[in-house]
């Protein structure tokens, strides 16, 4: 088993070779099986995130659903993670670590899916997050399904797992 350190230059080694085009390409292919699945088809309210410019690009499908469900996103609040309700584009700010975030009112109640992103998932669905711990100490907190998301190249056959790491229930890919 690698050290998690090493797994993250190897994932970002990886990214690297991705032209942007195949960025876009791949995102538009992992959005389409993000709505293929059920969980999704049946979710009221959704936890999305922002992409940054090195993740699955899901902005299409966040905008796509914002009025059809209930659209959360997370923000940074000192070192937890807190819930938005998505309004629209026009209603995002720049928040920690320059993701754009909704300017609205923190919601405190539970969410049907979690759409989750990360530097590199394994087989058995742990995830390995950029390592601020932000979505590790988020997931125990809710009961929603939950549902990362990579391009294929993320998918490594195992991740050094500590105890307070949070598996996903499911992966979908490109």
């Amino acid at each position: 088993m690698q050290n998690k350190k090493h797994v993250r230059a190897l994932i970002k080694e990886r990214k690297q070779q991705l032209s942007k085009d195949e960025q876009v390409y791949l995102s538009e292919k992992v959005v389409q099986n993000i709505e293929q699945c059920e969980e999704f088809r049946t979710a009221h309210s959704v936890l999305c995130y922002w992409p940054l410019a090195d993740e699955v690009l899901i902005d299409s499908l966040i905008e796509k659903y914002w009025q059809t469900k209930q659209v959360y996103l997370p923000v940074v609040a000192g070192d937890k993670l807190e819930l938005k309700l998505f309004e629209g584009r026009d209603k995002m700010q720049v928040g920690a670590f320059g993701i754009l975030e909704p300017s609205g009112e923190v919601y405190s109640g539970d969410v049907d899916l979690v759409i989750v992103p990360g530097v590199a998932f394994d087989l058995q669905g742990h995830r390995l997050g950029r390592g601020k711990g932000y979505y590790d100490q988020f997931l125990p907190s809710t009961k929603a399904y939950k549902l990362g998301v990579a391009f294929r190249l993320q998918i490594v056959e195992s991740i050094p797992v500590d105890e307070w790491d949070m598996p996903v229930d499911k992966v979908v890919t490109d």
